[in-house]
């Protein structure tokens, strides 16, 4: 699982805008307490969407 800033990173944008993306459901992301974790697969499956 992947972090907020570890996520946002990976998609070379702002951590605020990794929140924004997991708000209007483009990114699905888990909530650990008050925290967001990501799966890796996830990401990439994202990545590979805006791709094509």
């Amino acid at each position: 699982m992947l972090t907020t800033t570890a996520t946002a990173a990976r998609l070379n944008v702002h951590p605020q805008t990794v929140r924004r993306l997991v708000k209007s459901g483009l990114l699905p992301a888990f909530r650990v307490g008050h925290n967001l974790r990501f799966d890796p697969a996830d990401i990439s499956r994202f990545l590979e969407a805006r791709r094509a």
